[in-house]
């Protein structure tokens, strides 16, 4: 058939087909009459084709966008000699890439692709002739998209359309879809206002994931300087062992342990015998390096779950969980012998201490607790100093006066 291309015709088809196109009119005749079906169907016969009754019935005029399809194949169309006749594949150096085109059969199989429509595919099925690349139309799916298509097939369908796998990001596309006797065309584009939106979107998340990122620095930031302020509260500045405000928080933390049904609590209190006399014999600087170094010789005998105080000027107190009495006296003899053998360094004299050992009683509160360690403690002063006295074993009304100078 030809298709008449006198000036006059041609310009009263181009009146004719502009009224189509705006509903106010038929398809102009001449194009009727000039029709021409395009492409060949697979060799092999993959492509579904339409029954003869179909084309015999086909008087349906060329899709207006054909020739746009037919042009963007063109620009990246290139053969496979090792492929069937009729099977072309993008060529990626000069094809379109945010114009997706491809014609499939209706049972979603790949006839043809430019590169454009092959990145929307996972990589293991961008090149093969045949594969079902139907199963990736996400929204519609394909079988929709064909009743679409044979519902109307001057129009076919037309919009928004998803393509991709689940491990692939799907972008936005405006689509065509029609059929010929090729099989199913498609010929769509990036929706560029939905990718407008997502990078907005996008930006939005990345600039609230900075701002969340930028808290979560200053939280730690904060959370470092809270943990030191705390320790601080927590630790004797002389020695670094802990002073009466951490005996007062562990006490309250062991009790709670052994009434929750936890084991045994133990405690020691030491106090240095005639300290008073290394100050004023040494000065008060040489009495607190024999502090820090009493301080440090009782830490070397302790667990890591057990709890060292300076309370007093040369007053310790040491917590022992999951001890019983008897081997909190064994630890406080060890820890008695080992002051009386020192010799501290900045004054060369002996130094000694005096030890009271009590147990938590069922139902005792710290300050009781505490109240016994003192009444051993001034028993051990009471009898000649460097020795080790059990609370558990005297009354408190059988304890004599020490001597002022303890």
């Amino acid at each position: 058939m030809q298709v008449h291309r006198s000036s006059e015709r041609y310009q009263t088809d181009s009146l004719a087909l502009t009224r189509y196109a705006r509903g106010q009119g038929k398809w102009p005749v001449s194009f009727v009459s000039g029709i021409r079906l395009i492409g060949r169907t697979h060799s092999r016969g993959s492509c579904n084709r339409l029954t003869s009754e179909e084309e015999s019935s086909v008087t349906t005029p060329m899709h207006p966008l054909t020739s746009l399809f037919d042009s963007v194949l063109s620009l990246d169309r290139q053969p496979d000699n090792q492929a069937s006749p009729g099977w072309f594949f993008p060529n990626r150096a000069s094809g379109l890439l945010s114009v997706a085109a491809a014609i499939l059969d209706r049972k979603g199989a790949l006839l043809q692709c430019n590169v454009g429509f092959s990145r929307l595919l996972p990589e293991s099925t961008r090149l093969l002739p045949g594969a079902n690349v139907g199963k990736h139309f996400v929204a519609p799916r394909f079988a929709d998209l064909v009743r679409a298509a044979e519902s109307s097939r001057l129009a076919g369908y037309a919009g928004p359309l998803a393509v991709g796998s689940p491990s692939m990001s799907l972008l936005p596309l405006r689509a065509r879809v029609w059929l010929s006797r090729q099989g199913v065309h498609l010929l769509a584009e990036y929706d560029i206002d939905r990718l407008q939106g997502m990078a907005g979107r996008s930006h939005e998340s990345d600039q609230h994931q900075d701002l969340l990122q930028a808290l979560q620095r200053d939280y730690d930031q904060l959370k470092l300087h809270t943990d030191s302020v705390v320790q601080t509260s927590l630790t004797d500045p002389l020695t670094g062992v802990g002073n009466r405000r951490k005996l007062d928080q562990a006490l309250v933390d062991e009790i709670s342990r052994v009434d929750r049904g936890g084991g045994p609590l133990s405690a020691i209190m030491i106090d240095l015998d005639l300290f008073k006399r290394v100050n004023d014999e040494f000065g008060h600087a040489a009495g607190d390096g024999v502090l820090v170094g009493i301080a440090h010789q009782l830490l070397a005998h302790l667990r890591a779950s057990d709890t060292i105080a300076r309370i007093g000027g040369e007053e310790f107190v040491v917590l022992l969980p999951n001890t019983k009495i008897k081997n909190a006296l064994q630890k406080a003899e060890v820890m008695r012998s080992g002051v009386a053998e020192s010799s501290p360094t900045n004054t060369n004299k002996k130094c000694t201490a005096s030890f009271g050992v009590a147990q938590l009683r069922p139902s005792e509160n710290g300050a009781s607790l505490l109240h016994r360690l003192d009444v051993a403690l001034y028993r051990s002063k009471a009898e000649g100093r460097n020795r080790v006295t059990s609370a558990e074993v005297h009354s408190v009304r059988s304890i004599p006066s020490p001597s002022p100078a303890t």
